[in-house]
């Protein structure tokens, strides 16, 4: 069982043109945010060990569309995502209490956190002309991907028996945007960010924890 953080990393920014005019970004700010993670370990043998659980943590997202030709944005917002990730991983003994760790894991993004913060319209259209508005919206609210296979590696150290750090690294495989579609045209975002994460972890045996709640 661990907490940590996120720990901030590089920007990730992504820009396609999904029409003449028309450019869809995807930024994602280095922030530092809070992590947990509850992992279940089994001894394969003597150096390998198999590693599996669920930890999480925040990601906020800003989605932005442009006009290229006039250099104005037309829409933009900030997407709040809560992300789990479900791996399966094999642990490396190296020597007592240092393990390398690599695998690979299901992600999962549950949004719960959604603001438009910019609606102006400047594109061959009304200024604020909503039915436009309603379709940028609509187009980058079903863009980002729900589940996504990520590849993870990293290393676990145990200053002692029951206390150690976890550090990881998380990429995914695929690109978090599906392919973007607006009247005809089509575009395919290539959208990655790789996430460090760095926890406090506390390590427990199952069946000496469970015999000592039953006394």
């Amino acid at each position: 069982m661990g907490f940590g953080r996120v720990l901030g990393g590089n920007d990730a920014f992504t820009s396609v043109r999904l029409t003449d005019t028309l450019a869809y970004n995807y930024f994602k700010k280095g922030l530092n945010t809070t992590s947990a993670s509850i992992m279940a370990t089994y001894r394969f043998n003597e150096k390998v060990l198999i590693r599996t659980g669920i930890d999480g943590g925040k990601t906020i997202v800003t989605v932005s569309v442009k006009n290229t030709k006039t250099k104005t944005e037309i829409y933009q917002e900030n997407r709040t995502f809560a992300e789990f990730h479900l791996p399966a991983e094999l642990q490396y003994q190296v020597s007592e209490g240092f393990f390398l760790n690599g695998g690979f894991s299901l992600n999962t993004r549950l949004e719960f956190f959604r603001i438009p913060i910019m609606e102006l319209v400047q594109f061959n259209q009304p200024l604020g002309d909503p039915l436009i508005v309603d379709e940028f919206e609509r187009v980058a609210y079903n863009s980002m991907r729900d589940v996504t296979l990520n590849y993870r590696f990293g290393t676990t150290v145990k200053f002692i028996r029951w206390l150690g750090i976890d550090l990881m690294y998380d990429r995914p495989v695929m690109s978090l945007v599906r392919p973007l579609k607006y009247e005809g045209d089509e575009a395919k975002p290539n959208f990655k960010y790789g996430i460090w994460t760095m926890r406090l972890t506390y390590f427990f045996e199952w069946e000496k924890l469970k015999a000592t709640l039953s006394k």
